[in-house]
C-alpha cells in the first residue's frame, strides 16, 4: 500500500475524516453553549481548576466563545483549511492526535502563563 512522506497510508477517496469530526464536536459543543449558557463555564479551561478538574485540559479545545459567531466560524474554516492538507498527510490518527495534543500544550501553556505564576514547590504542598 502505498504511503505519505509521513508515513501515512494513502486512503483512496482522501477525505479528511478527523477534521469533519472535530468541526461536526465543535459546531454541535457550540449549539450546546447557545442553549444552555453554563455549559461555557463546565468546558472552559480555568488555570485554578487544572488539579481538581482536569478534563478541562481537553474540553477547552472544543467550546468556543458563544456570544460571538465570528469565532466559530473562523476556527472551523482554519481547521478545514489546514486539516485537508495535513490530515492526508499525517494520517488520521496521527492527525488526530496532533490535535489533542496540541490542545493540552495549548491549556499547558496557558497554564504556565496565568497570572500569578504557581511554582512547581506549591503545586507539590496541596
Amino acid at each position: 500500500m502505498p504511503r505519505t512522506q509521513f508515513g501515512a497510508k494513502v486512503t483512496p477517496d482522501g477525505r479528511p475524516v478527523v477534521t469533519l469530526t472535530i468541526i461536526g464536536i465543535c459546531v454541535a459543543v457550540w449549539l450546546l453553549q447557545q442553549v444552555s449558557p453554563q455549559l461555557t463555564d463546565r468546558l472552559a479551561f480555568v488555570p485554578m481548576l487544572g488539579k481538581t478538574e482536569p478534563w478541562r485540559f481537553l474540553t477547552a479545545a472544543f467550546a468556543h466563545s458563544p456570544g460571538n459567531l465570528l469565532h466559530i466560524l473562523f476556527n472551523m474554516y482554519a481547521l478545514w483549511i489546514l486539516g485537508q492538507y495535513l490530515e492526508p498527510m499525517l494520517g488520521r490518527v496521527r492527525f488526530a492526535a496532533l490535535y489533542l495534543v496540541s490542545a493540552l500544550g495549548g491549556s499547558v501553556s496557558f497554564l504556565l502563563l496565568a497570572s500569578p505564576p504557581v511554582s512547581v514547590a506549591a503545586l507539590n504542598n496541596n
